[in-house]
């Protein structure tokens, strides 16, 4: 039985929204798929065909991918329906992205599990070039909302990687939500936190992000609040990512990395006038967020985080 790819895509256009007939790209690439596919003799020819057709048109293209592939899924969709045709391609499984800026920030969230070219190509389904300039970029250094962000290069034997530990997090917040952030956070927690400068730091962040008229009102309010903390736009010149070993340098920094990680560690205090250490998991007494717990073979000591002089994860003595 005759299978005519132009009789097919005709039913299926007719069902759809008038605009879409008349769009420019997907009509060019209808007709790319026409010259690929054209009329075949069996269902199971149809389908290996388009399948491959639609993977290698859509491969080099940098603009109208996501279109594109929003209305191809839509014609798979029909077939499968209508005529019992399954259609497999791998675009249908990858991560579509057709803004530049956008994709290199997925592609670092993306690297947090060190990744190989062939497997960055395949999961956001782009042409190696694309992707090279993308990682040579994300190298470099891009910026988004005043933050530099960056990965690593890495080589292992014969073969190359990419990583990334960072995390790009976008909050649409209205103004409430970043007084919550920012000066509600900062009245709550007393100055005598452990994690009390982490707040400080991610309300700084939030601040430099805000716009004048956002500025002006998160600014008030702190000095309404009388926090004794004062918000300053300087922050987005100096702040910005830190990765972990920079992190951890800080004695709350390792504090968080151990209690994030649940692993032992050793941590050295102070107990009637001299330095004491022992080894363990930590975390917060549930009766005081200002003493530590640590948790040993032989039992839990109790620590007041004051006399904490450092943490330093096991596979860093």
């Amino acid at each position: 039985m005759e299978i005519n790819f132009r009789e097919l895509i005709e039913r299926y256009l007719m069902r759809c929204r008038p605009g879409i007939k008349k769009d420019s790209a997907i009509q060019n690439f209808v007709f790319k798929l026409e010259e690929q596919v054209g009329q075949v003799e069996s269902k199971k020819e149809f389908a290996e065909k388009i399948g491959y057709a639609i993977d290698s048109i859509l491969i080099s293209y940098r603009r109208n991918k996501a279109k594109l592939v929003d209305f191809i899924s839509g014609f798979c969709r029909f077939l499968q329906q209508e005529e019992g045709i399954v259609i497999e391609a791998s675009v249908f499984s990858a991560e579509i992205i057709d803004d530049p800026a956008e994709r290199r920030i997925r592609i670092a969230c993306f690297l947090h599990e060190p990744k190989e070219m062939k497997e960055i190509v395949s999961h956001f389904f782009a042409s190696e070039r694309t992707i090279r300039k993308d990682l040579a970029a994300l190298r470099d250094g891009i910026t988004f909302m005043g933050q530099r962000i960056q990965i690593e290069k890495v080589r292992e034997g014969r073969k190359i990687r990419y990583k990334s530990t960072l995390h790009p997090i976008f909050l649409p917040l209205n103004l409430t939500e970043v007084y919550i952030l920012t000066v509600g956070l900062l009245s709550a927690v007393p100055e005598n936190h452990p994690f009390y400068m982490f707040y400080e730091y991610l309300a700084k962040f939030i601040f430099s992000q805000l716009s004048g008229y956002g500025k002006k009102i998160i600014y008030d309010a702190a000095a309404a609040e009388d926090t004794g903390y004062m918000f300053s736009s300087a922050f987005k010149i100096s702040g910005g990512y830190r990765d972990e070993p920079t992190l951890i340098r800080r004695r709350e920094g390792a504090l968080a990395y151990m209690m994030k990680r649940g692993e032992e560690c050793d941590i050295t205090y102070i107990e009637n006038g001299s330095n004491k250490k022992i080894c363990g998991r930590i975390r917060f007494s549930s009766k005081n967020a200002s003493v530590i717990e640590v948790k040993t073979n032989t039992g839990v000591k109790e620590i007041e985080y004051a006399k904490i002089v450092r943490i330093v994860p096991v596979e860093y003595r």
